[in-house]
Formats: C-alpha cells, structure tokens, sequence
C-alpha cells in the first residue's frame, strides 16, 4: 500500500524532486545489508530538508520512518509499507569545549572530531557503528561510558513541528533507552560536553578502542551489532551480566539459519553471510531465546530495532519480542 494520500506524494515531489525515490531497497541503507522496498525513499541532507519531510508527511498524517545509518535496525523482507527519510545532515558547530553535531552525522566522525580537538568525553564512542541521533535515541554506550554522560541539550521538532531546545533531562535516560524510542520526535541536533584533555592519551585510548571493538565485532561482514540486550540477572544479584555470556551457554556458535549466522567471536552479533533474510535472522534469533530461556529461565529482549513486513515470520517476530 503507496502512503495514503496522493497529496502527500504530490507535495513530497513539487518539494524534491528526482530526489525521493520509489521502491529503493533498504538494504542498501542498513548495516545488516538485509530488508525489502521502502514505497517512498527520501535522503534528506540538511536540517532544512529533513523539518520540511517530517512536516509533509505529518500534515498527511502518512507513516514515516527516520533512518540514520542503518546499524541497529533490522527490516522485514517484503520492505517498509511508508516514507523513508534517511537523515543525512552532518554538520558541526564547536564552542570551547562543547560540540554541537547533526544527527546525521556518523558517531565514528564525532569521535575523531574530538580527537582533532583535543576534546576528552567520546573515547567510549570509538568504534560503535550508527549516528549521533540513533546514539541518543539508544543512548549508546561501551568501555563504562554512554551518551547520556555527555549529551547537555539538543534541538527537536517535535511531534506538534514546534522547533525547540531542551536538556538532556528530557530524553529519560536509561540502558540504552530513551524516550525518543516511544515518542514522535525527532532529534535534529545534540550537544556534547567534553573536557580539554592531553592530545596523546585522547588517540591512545581512541586507538585501543577501536582495536578492541574490532577484535570482537565484524569488520567485513554484515551486521546490526549486538542483537539481544545486556540484562540485570536476579539469580546473580541483579547485576547488569552480557547477553552473550547466555548464549554462549546455549552452543549459540553452532546455530546457521539459511545465511544468517553467530558471529564466531561474539555470540550476541548476528551476520549475514551474503544472502540471508530477515526470516532467517528471526528464526536464528527465535530459537536462541528459546534455548536461553529454557536454561535459565531468563527473557531476552532484542535490543536492534524491526520495522517493516515481515510477512511470513511476523508470528515468530512476535514471539521474539515478547
């Protein structure tokens, strides 16, 4: 089904032109390089592009889904049934010690911007796939460090299109949570404070960073990062325990469904070898929560987010979600 009224498109094309597309694969859009047509496909390069979509398509009432880099997403095979606007807006502004970025903008990029800066803050950041605005919206967070420790305000159009500033209190931080993954709004630009710091140790410790995350995360082959989320386990004191730990327990390396597979060096990265589906990575994702929960009693819950028609396996998706 096209968005509901043809107005909508009609405005969408007097207003971009050759620029939104129809039937654009997302699969060329996410990391996990896996997921069907979007109706209507929109990159949206500045701030101004990206207000005019979301107010277009909120004036006729058509679903919309905003997409940054494609890391934490996984999207049905039959597509995305709406407009997809893909945010590419990535600029920046520094003022002493506090970066304002585009949510477009890679994390990767903020953090090597800090670095020319010798601005200290983003170190934990290295390495970890996405845009800044999925960071805040997911509150990203590695190495003892998140994005709630440093984002201070942001700029948001909100779900009525009122443009306004607000501080990090608004989002309700929590792991690897905000409110943004419940509301309409829409993150436009965030603000970080950082602390001047030793040029060196600021490359050193972006360095080791990295080398970590790549030691134990895909380089080459598909992915959508860490698939399940860390968790609080009762049975150990309700400390904050690895999902993967879990399913390592559960032979979770062993598991191949069509070309969906465990990543060998990380049990809770999911890869796609080439040709898997977004069934196949449910099904692999279905049967390991199956497996942990009959173990140990304990739900796993999915930490990348799925959109989309998932056609055939949408019963299994929703046994996942649960």
């Amino acid at each position: 089904m096209k968005l509901r009224h043809r107005e909508c498109q009609e405005l969408l094309k007097e207003r971009f032109g050759e620029a939104l597309l129809e039937d654009e694969l997302l699969s060329k859009h996410t990391s996990f390089k896996i997921g069907g047509p979007a109706d209507w496909f929109l990159p949206a390069r500045s701030i101004l592009e990206l207000l005019d979509a979301i107010k277009i398509a909120r004036a006729c009432n058509a679903n919309h889904l905003i997409l940054g880099g494609g890391s934490n997403i996984l999207v049905g095979d039959n597509g995305v049934r709406e407009l997809v606007i893909k945010n590419e807006c990535d600029g920046y502004l520094v003022d002493g010690e506090t970066i304002a970025a585009e949510t477009g903008m890679t994390l990767d990029r903020l953090v090597d911007i800090s670095q020319d800066l010798s601005l200290s803050g983003l170190e934990f950041a290295a390495g970890i796939w996405g845009t800044v605005g999925g960071a805040v919206c997911g509150n990203a967070g590695a190495f003892g460090g998140s994005i709630s420790d440093i984002l201070t305000r942001a700029v948001i159009c909100a779900d009525d299109d009122q443009v306004k500033c607000v501080d990090r209190r608004y989002f309700n931080f929590q792991y690897r949570h905000s409110c943004l993954k419940d509301s309409g709004d829409l993150v436009m630009t965030a603000s970080f404070k950082l602390k001047r710091g030793d040029s060196s140790e600021i490359k050193g410790k972006i360095k080791e960073h990295r080398n970590i995350r790549a030691g134990k995360h895909p380089v080459d082959l598909p992915s959508a990062g860490s698939f399940f989320k860390n968790f609080k386990d009762p049975n150990i004191g309700g400390n904050l325990t690895a999902a993967g730990w879990y399913l390592e327990q559960v032979g979770a390396h062993e598991f191949l469904m069509g070309d969906a597979a465990v990543f060998p060096k990380h049990a809770n990265i999911f890869i796609n070898y080439g040709n898997a589906t977004a069934c196949d990575v449910v099904a692999l994702a279905a049967e390991l929560k199956k497996r942990v929960f009959a173990r140990f009693g304990l739900s796993l819950q999915m930490e990348v987010r799925a959109v989309g028609d998932f056609g055939p396996c949408r019963e299994l998706l929703n046994s996942i979600l649960i």
